[in-house]
């Protein structure tokens, strides 16, 4: 039996990167050893079809919390936004899961061997989105001398999803990490923990 998987998800719309991210898997020798999982958020049938001859499962995604119908507006493709926190649910057999977003794509096995390696001891394997091609991820308004308007990203986003102002002002400025692509082990503490936090938002 295989022990890790690597898992994404996408609608119709998004299915010619998911078809690319499964192949540049797949062009790999030891992904083999690996499954591919799909979560389902509005394939049509001739799509899952085809994905079905090249991956391990596909299983619909749910709204795994209750999000406000005014936030789906018919969006499933959202689903990826509350289902990576509950992947052991969704493929319940296997020791690490590696989520990959259907807009990216694997050139070398080494970043698979990596990510599993980072999760082992129940930690996250996840990484930053800096980098010194970007631009601010923060930005300061001077007022007077020293003295200075912090905004961020971080910021903003824990005050909408309804944080409260000390928890918005701990995250502020915090590296900013890449959900995109992560990795953890099906026992580590972070799955519980992020499932309270989106409930709460």
């Amino acid at each position: 039996m295989k022990e890790n998987v690597i898992i994404s998800l996408a609608d119709s719309n998004y299915y010619e990167l998911l078809d690319e991210l499964v192949d540049s898997i797949k062009s790999f020798k030891e992904s083999e050893n690996t499954a591919i999982c799909i979560l389902d958020a509005g394939l049509n049938h001739d799509q899952k079809e085809k994905l079905s001859k090249k991956v391990d499962e596909i299983k619909f995604a749910n709204w795994d919390i209750e999000v406000p119908e005014s936030k789906i507006k018919g969006k499933d493709w959202l689903k990826s936004q509350v289902a990576r926190a509950f992947l052991p649910k969704y493929f319940p057999r296997y020791k690490k899961y590696l989520w990959i977003d259907a807009d990216a794509w694997v050139n070398s096995w080494d970043a698979i061997e990596l990510y599993f390696k980072g999760c082992e001891n129940k930690k996250l394997s996840i990484a930053t989105s800096a980098d010194r091609s970007y631009g601010r991820v923060l930005r300061a308004e001077w007022i007077y001398k020293s003295f200075a308007s912090i905004k961020s990203q971080n910021y903003k986003h824990a005050k909408s999803s309804g944080f409260s102002e000390k928890i918005a002002r701990e995250v502020a400025l915090k590296p900013h990490l890449n959900i995109g692509v992560f990795a953890l082990e099906f026992n580590a503490p972070h799955w519980d923990i992020w499932k309270k936090n989106l409930k709460h938002a």
